[in-house]
């Protein structure tokens, strides 16, 4: 690790910013691999993952903060890197979406075995196999029920202020082994979630108000998990490390001045919401497909969902992103209800919007399974507007307004979707906190129309407060 300030790119950068190479200094932590063996030359732990104190994909019944999670089998260093795994919200444990495909473990020399890890760690390899796998390498094998119960003894101790520290530890009495083998059965990721086993939902839940009161911000942490495997053990939880979510960091520029609930009026703003997904700014957008509501109907619907993927595929082959407008649910079976879409119609878009029916119908958000999945994973935005008359808020779509674009050619012929352009990228920006989203005009910044006057009408409630 030391060495990496040596190389020609790094020197290269120290002399450009007039540092030496010689002062450079770098901490070393070493920490203990969480994990154990669980069958002769495979170690690692049984399951591990990423909590969030905030989730910027909340399910109709969840809110941003009750957090979130993803998770795992064996070591978490997938889901760290954003390949498949289970996520589900910590204020509802029962409904999951994704599920891991593949898992990675420490392939340790089989003559070795774990208790001589530290003489044969240049010999271990990362592997990686299909989830298929960890039944038989025995990963998810725990022994069912709980564990005994031992007294808490105090271990008082000062810190180096001074102040008093209590530790607590379980007493463990002595017992004799029991030479029979434990009765191990198989637990299924998602039981691990639910809490079928042990309470993982509710330690998740714990560390991370531990960690973001203790840092004053919202935190995310890594874990990993060891099932137990004998009648007196414990489960074990161990929080590898613990961060600022890198998505709130005040001096990152795709989240500067993000925190919003001031919404404007259709002379700024194209879409303003109350109900948006995802957190940041979403660039590089300047195409526009939208229905217009007068276009849309149950026997119109399927000719939509063709023609918008006639669009979505011309895009997707220009290498574009896009944002998409229409009312009513996208990807509905109900054709009454939305347009029934599949999600390769769509994947070119970056921004879904979804307003009221023409019929003024109320319509829950598409947050299935299979689209709120597709949503969280590419990190897509989506908005929910509910512009129907009398409903409460500023919530609005200026159809208006994208009437007036010009239109982009088509190759054949478009009956009831239009599709357009601006010169000028859109300006796309999603409160993943406040869940207000807004879509801004050509000419209407964001930090002049919102972020300012936001801030002013802080300022003023706070000092009405006083």
């Amino acid at each position: 690790v030391y060495a990496s300030v040596f190389p020609l790119e790094a020197r290269r950068y120290a002399e450009a910013s007039r540092l030496q190479v010689t002062d450079e200094k770098m901490a070393v932590i070493i920490q203990e691999i969480a994990g154990r063996e669980h069958a002769p030359g495979v170690f690692g732990p049984s399951l591990a993952g990423v909590a969030n104190a905030i989730d910027f994909y909340p399910r109709p019944n969840t809110t941003t903060d009750d957090g979130c999670a993803s998770m795992t089998v064996g070591f978490g260093a997938s889901v760290v890197d954003g390949h498949s795994a289970v996520n589900w919200s910590l204020g509802d444990p029962t409904v999951t979406t994704g599920k891991p495909s593949d898992f990675m473990v420490l392939h340790l020399p089989s003559e070795a075995g774990v208790s001589a890890m530290g003489s044969i760690l240049a010999d271990t390899t990362l592997a990686k196999y299909p989830v298929e796998k960890a039944h038989e390498m025995g990963l998810l094998k725990t022994v069912p029920g709980a564990a005994p119960v031992h007294p808490l003894v105090e271990l008082q101790t000062r810190d180096a202020h001074g102040q008093k520290v209590v530790f607590t530890r379980r007493t463990h009495p002595a017992t004799k082994p029991d030479p029979s083998p434990p009765a191990l059965s198989e637990l299924g990721i998602e039981q691990a979630v639910r809490g079928d086993a042990l309470p993982l939902n509710q330690a998740l839940s714990f560390f991370l108000q531990l960690g973001s009161t203790a840092l004053a911000c919202p935190v995310e942490l890594e874990f990993a998990v060891n099932l137990r495997k004998q009648p007196h053990e414990n489960h074990e939880l161990s929080i590898l490390q613990i961060r600022p979510m890198p998505q709130l960091i005040s001096d990152s520029k795709s989240t500067k001045a993000l925190r919003f609930t001031y919404l404007p009026s259709t002379q700024q703003a194209a879409v303003t919401s109350r109900a948006a997904l995802g957190h940041g700014r979403f660039t590089g957008i300047t195409d526009i497909v939208y229905v217009p509501p007068d276009a849309f109907s149950a026997e119109t619907s399927e000719q939509i969902a063709a023609e918008i993927g006639q669009i979505n595929s011309a895009l997707r082959r220009s290498g574009k992103k896009y944002l998409l407008v229409g009312p009513g649910r996208w990807g509905t079976a109900d054709k009454s209800r939305g347009i029934p879409v599949s999600w390769s119609q769509i994947d070119s878009s970056q921004m879904i919007v979804e307003s009221s029916l023409p019929s003024h119908q109320a319509v829950p958000p598409s947050q299935g399974a299979h689209f709120f999945q597709n949503i969280m994973s590419f990190g897509l935005g989506y908005m929910t507007v509910d512009d129907r008359k009398g409903s409460e808020g500023e919530e609005a779509v200026d159809y208006a307004w994208l009437d007036t674009l010009d239109k982009v050619p088509s190759d054949k012929p478009l009956k009831y979707v239009k599709h357009v352009r601006v010169e000028e990228e859109l300006e796309v920006v999603c409160d993943g906190l406040s869940r207000r989203g807004v879509i801004m005009k050509p000419g209407k910044d964001f930090d002049t129309y919102i972020a300012q006057i936001d801030a002013m009408m802080a300022i003023t409630a706070e000092s009405g407060s006083l």
